[in-house]
Formats: C-alpha cells, structure tokens, sequence
C-alpha cells in the first residue's frame, strides 16, 4: 500500500498498472468498509448508552413510584368536614349551611363526597333549572355508580306539587338504596363503592 499512496502523492507521468489500480481499488474499498464499521460501532455505543439511560431511568421512575405509594399509605385519611348544602336562588342561606344558586354547583359538591344534608328548592331564576335536577343526579349516580352514602335530601319550594313530587322521587331513592344494600349484605356480594362512600 505504501507504494501506492507515494505514486498517487508524486506526479506520475507512467500510467498505473493493472495492479496498482487493483491494490488502490482495494485500498479505497478497506478505508470505505472502516468508515462504514466505525459508524456501526458507533451507533452501537450510542445504543448502549440509550438503553443505559432507560433502564436506569426506568429504575428511578419505580423507585419514585414506591416511595410515593408508601408516603401516601402512611398518611392517615383526613375525615371529611360534613357539609350542609342549601339550593335557593331567593331565601337566606340558613347559618352553618352552604349556600348554592344553580344545581351544577350542588353536584360539584356532592361529587366531594362531604355532604350529609341537602335542602332543595324547585324553581330557580331562569325557569329552566330546577331542584330536580339534582334529585335526577343523584338517582342516576346511586343507580349506576354506587354513590354512597346518600345525603338526607329535603325539599323546600313553595310550590306544593313540585315539593311532593321531590319529596316522593327522595323517597323511593332512600327505599331503593336501603333494598340494593341489604340485598348486597345478604347475598354477601363485594362490590366496591364509589370513593364517595
């Protein structure tokens, strides 16, 4: 090789032989195969490295994990402050109860699971809300979730078919949780409750 790569450094005037052009030819072609083989070699370690950094940031990640389940699981559960939700968009909201003007905002707080107590009212400002509202909430996630435990509902509208109508609709939801619950405790079913239990 060494020959060759002199006679390629120094003007040559004779033409290259046939085995000169054979031996450049092979030399060209080794220095094309070391180039190809250091990027392979080197797309290797890069590889190596890549899974290095995963696993250990895969192992981190666990221990993250681990260390957060076992804080979580040494904190005591903090009791829930009961609450006392009043719907009206006209009475004084009663001391000691939270006052609320639309149903959405009773749902938000019945989805906290802290509230004990209700007082309903059926109509509200716009004549498209109403007290319902949340009793049909309330049906629909006791039927289909499991929503426990059910606050005492009461209604207070000054309208007196709509107030029995909710009063009759609370009624047959108290019933129908106090069936499905000895049912369940008779059966011995374990089926969990909502987080709202």
């Amino acid at each position: 090789m060494g020959n060759f790569t002199r006679r390629l450094a120094t003007p040559h005037t004779a033409p290259l032989t046939a085995a000169e052009v054979k031996a450049g030819n092979a030399y060209l072609d080794q220095l094309e195969i070391d180039r190809v083989l250091e990027k392979v070699r080197e797309a290797a370690r890069m590889e190596r490295l890549r899974d290095q950094v995963h696993e250990d940031t895969v192992r981190n990640a666990e221990d993250f994990i681990r260390a957060d389940r076992a804080v979580k699981a040494a904190r005591m559960p903090e009791p829930p402050e009961p609450l006392r939700v009043y719907l009206d968009d006209e009475r004084p909201t009663p001391v000691g109860w939270v006052g609320c003007r639309w149903p959405h905002e009773v749902i938000d707080l019945l989805k906290t699971g802290k509230v004990v107590e209700l007082d309903l009212d059926w109509w509200l400002d716009d004549l498209h809300h109403t007290g319902m509202e949340v009793i049909e909430w309330l049906e629909n996630a006791v039927r289909n979730e499991h929503f426990r435990p059910l606050p005492m509902v009461r209604a207070h509208s000054s309208d007196r078919e709509k107030r029995y109508e909710m009063h009759t609709r609370i009624r047959d939801l108290r019933q129908y949780v106090w069936q499905t619950d000895n049912n369940t405790a008779q059966n011995g079913s374990s089926d969990e409750c909502n987080p709202a239990c």
